[in-house]
């Protein structure tokens, strides 16, 4: 069972297309799909550059340093994952989905 995704706690908007309004990246990366049992890229943002962070515009990998730890649901997963939690393991994820969808 998927577990609640960023979007779906913070109730950003960005995971649906609106006339001007772009898709959030970590809705779009099929390939970090359950991680941490999240929709694609949704239990994950604070490890994908480019997310739309709040809305206050595309985040970069500096900028996620600082923002995510602000946020409640990096925290709360942070918590509740604590050794899971990390980008080696998002990256180590990554790369064995990688290597499924090419077998």
């Amino acid at each position: 069972m998927a577990m609640a995704n960023c979007w779906e706690v913070k109730g950003c908007g960005f995971e649906r297309t609106k006339p001007g309004q772009p898709v959030c990246p970590a809705v779009t990366c099929e390939i970090a799909d359950g991680f941490l049992g999240g929709k694609n890229g949704g239990r994950a943002c604070s490890f994908i550059p480019g997310t739309l962070c709040d809305g206050a515009g595309l985040c970069s990998v500096e900028d996620k340093a600082e923002h995510c730890t602000q946020c409640r649901f990096f925290r709360d997963l942070k918590e509740n994952y604590r050794a899971v939690f990390n980008v080696t393991n998002f990256h180590r994820f990554v790369q064995n989905s990688a290597t499924r969808m090419v077998v």
